[in-house]
């Protein structure tokens, strides 16, 4: 899972995960805390929620893989949150 957090509130993080799913056509679940995203995914540091988890791109050679992931973690600047890690 791709980790993200510290929106400004759940509206912009549900911005975030919807435009994820429609320009990368990754799953993307939204969390208003670490409690529930860690039953997901666990992350050893503090989030500050709202936290998203974005499934990984599959299916792709690892230089494609990585190239979208990059793009994911710069687009989450528009959104005002921050790309917390894997």
């Amino acid at each position: 899972m791709l980790i993200f957090d510290k929106f400004p509130d759940k509206a912009q993080a549900e911005q975030f995960a919807a435009a994820i799913r429609e320009e990368f056509y990754l799953r993307a679940w939204i969390y208003m805390s670490q409690d529930e995203s860690d039953q997901v995914d666990p992350f050893p540091f503090v989030l500050d929620p709202p936290i998203v988890l974005v499934e990984r791109p599959n299916g792709l050679s690892t230089a494609r893989a990585i190239q979208r992931e990059t793009k994911i973690e710069k687009r989450v600047k528009t959104f005002g949150g921050d790309f917390a890690g894997t």
